[in-house]
Formats: C-alpha cells, sequence, structure tokens
C-alpha cells in the first residue's frame, strides 16, 4: 500500500521527458473563448483611446481656429481705430472717415482690412465673386492676393452703421469659417467717435 502511493505520486508529479507530449492535464491556462474574449475587450479599449484622441485633436482644431478668428478681428477694428486716429491728426475732424468709403452692410460694399499695409492703403471693398478671405505669408495675415501667399479658410469684413450721433459710427467686423462642411463666425463690435484723444 505504501508502495503504490509513492508510484502514484510519482507517476503525477514526475517531470516530462522528451517521450511524453506537453499536455495540459489539469485545467490550467486559457481556452479559446477565454482568448477571444480579451481580444475582444482589448480592441474595444483601443478603439475607445484612438475616438478619444480623435476628438481630442478635432476641438483642438475648433479651439486654434477661434483664437485665430478672434484675433484677426481685433486686429481690423484696431487698424479701423487708427485709421480713424490718423484722419483726424492728418486731415482734420471734418474728414475723420476719409478711406472709410461707404463700407456699408450691402455687397459689395463691405470693406476689408490689410492691417500689414502702413501706407493708409489698407482699407479697400470686398467684392461679391471673391469674397474677403484672408492670406498668410512669412510677415502675417493679410487679404491683399499675392503670389507668396497662401489662403486661409478665413474671410474677413467690416463695415461701419451710423448711430444717432453724427460723430459716432458702430464698427462690425466679422470673420468666418468653415470647419468640416460646419459653418462659424466671429463677430466684433465697438464704436468710433470723431475725438482725437
Amino acid at each position: 500500500m505504501l508502495l503504490t502511493f509513492f508510484e502514484k505520486y510519482i507517476r503525477q508529479n514526475k517531470r516530462p521527458d522528451a517521450r511524453e507530449p506537453l499536455v495540459n492535464t489539469r485545467g490550467k491556462g486559457f481556452s479559446i473563448i477565454e482568448t477571444l474574449v480579451a481580444i475582444t475587450i482589448l480592441t474595444m479599449v483601443i478603439a475607445g483611446s484612438i475616438t478619444a484622441i480623435n476628438k481630442g485633436l478635432s476641438v483642438s482644431t475648433e479651439t486654434r481656429n477661434r483664437v485665430t478668428a478672434s484675433l484677426l478681428a481685433q486686429d481690423a477694428m484696431e487698424y479701423v481705430k487708427n485709421r480713424k486716429f490718423i484722419n483726424i491728426k492728418t486731415l482734420g475732424e471734418a474728414n475723420w472717415l476719409s478711406g472709410f468709403g461707404g463700407c456699408r452692410n450691402v455687397p459689395p460694399f463691405l470693406c476689408r482690412v490689410d492691417s500689414i499695409q502702413a501706407d493708409g492703403l489698407g482699407i479697400s471693398f470686398c467684392y461679391v465673386p471673391d469674397g474677403c478671405p484672408v492670406y498668410i505669408n512669412d510677415v502675417g495675415y493679410h487679404q491683399t492676393p499675392t503670389g507668396l501667399n497662401t489662403k486661409t479658410p478665413f474671410e474677413r469684413s467690416f463695415y461701419l452703421e451710423p448711430t444717432m450721433n453724427a460723430d459716432e459710427r458702430k464698427v462690425i467686423v466679422k470673420v468666418t469659417w468653415e470647419t468640416a462642411g460646419v459653418p462659424y463666425s466671429v463677430k466684433l463690435v465697438d464704436y468710433i467717435f470723431n475725438v482725437a484723444w
């Protein structure tokens, strides 16, 4: 009896040699179903991570476009205000709107601003077929097309509206763009006055 116990123990715990196949007889390990379930879960985790990364990149791009559009609108507003100050200082208060030549909210009377133009020629009309595209080159953003420019997705225009006061104008700057077929816009409103301060 003692021998059979030892024989049984030796048979169960003996090390396999080259003649015996390595077969898991104790039921430890993974079945094919367990492996497929693990692969499915891993695939879902990876797909979810890729979707989150893609959404983050899309939000990042849209945020960059909104910031750029806001800066383009502010750039145009500052140019209009500066132009008004220059007009009052050089031409007098009677000509404070010189160069704005009928910029109104009626195409083709929308105006564009090319703030890179330092000679006072930075304001011109936007013509309807072309719109008011914004270009970029190594100097910065502007609205004068030349051979060295790259067209951006942005369009920028402004117009003046009269108010109840003859020495006051409402300035509206609008920057528009499209992302994945969805239109977006930034609108900036301020007032200019016939006052040199």
